[in-house]
């Protein structure tokens, strides 16, 4: 059993793509942004040809990299607390 965990950038829904490649999962769920799914390992091949047909007409433009700035830090302003306080976010 292959087990995936999925994320997806605005304008993409990965329940939609899931639903039409039910037939080949075991399980899975979520909603549009992110969701999970296990493939028995026989069904594999099939999984994954579905899924990127699934995915394969979406717009360049909508799974284009892209970066979000949620805020601007002044370097002077870093300090070890402000340091170990990201650190303790981990995983990121």
């Amino acid at each position: 059993m292959y087990v995936g965990s999925l994320r997806a950038p605005p304008g993409v829904d990965l329940v939609a793509i899931l639903n039409a490649s039910s037939p080949y999962l075991a399980r899975y769920g979520g909603h549009a942004g992110a969701a999970g799914c296990s493939i028995e390992e026989a069904k594999m091949q099939e999984a994954c040809q579905t899924l990127q047909l699934n995915t394969g007409e979406l717009h360049h433009e909508i799974v284009s990299p892209f970066l979000r700035i949620d805020s601007v830090l002044d370097p002077g302003k870093i300090t070890l607390d402000t340091i170990r306080e990201i650190e303790s976010l981990r995983p990121f």
